[in-house]
């Protein structure tokens, strides 16, 4: 009964020992995305290509300047300005804008952000059936 008593100690605190000295797993966390600021846009569309100018504030609103095929990046003569709001999930940001003539644009992107330099890329698609292609960095 001794034997039986102290073989089942000894597989007890065997066994205790070996589960205590298991390797913790730490986790690293992932890097917010950030993207509130100026982004300067090229982006391809099924009915044209262009450049365009993306503004995020803090505040979730985003701003699109569309300079067509123009080589002017001057918002503030900017003939076609889109205003709308954005949310950041993981990498994905998606922003909503509103045209001028009140049709919505529904753009989504998913950011791809980079020490040096930073930029974005994604798709986006409109109510009205444009849709396409843009390639975005941080100014």
């Amino acid at each position: 009964m001794k034997k039986l008593f102290i073989t089942t100690m000894t597989l007890l605190i065997s066994g205790s020992l070996f589960l205590s000295c298991s390797k913790s797993s730490t986790s690293t966390p992932s890097t917010p995305v950030v993207v509130t600021g100026y982004w300067l846009s090229t982006y391809s569309s099924s009915t044209n290509n262009g450049n365009a100018g993306i503004a995020f504030t803090a505040n979730g609103n985003a701003v699109v300047y569309n300079f067509g095929t123009g080589s002017s990046t001057d918002t503030a003569t900017c003939p076609l300005k889109y205003t709308g709001t954005y949310t950041v999930t993981g990498s994905s940001v998606n922003f909503l804008v509103t045209t001028p003539s009140l049709s919505t644009l529904n753009y989504k992107a998913t950011a791809n952000v980079s020490v040096s330099p930073n930029t974005m890329s994604g798709t986006f698609s409109s109510t009205g059936g444009a849709s396409g292609n843009f390639t975005s960095v941080k100014q």
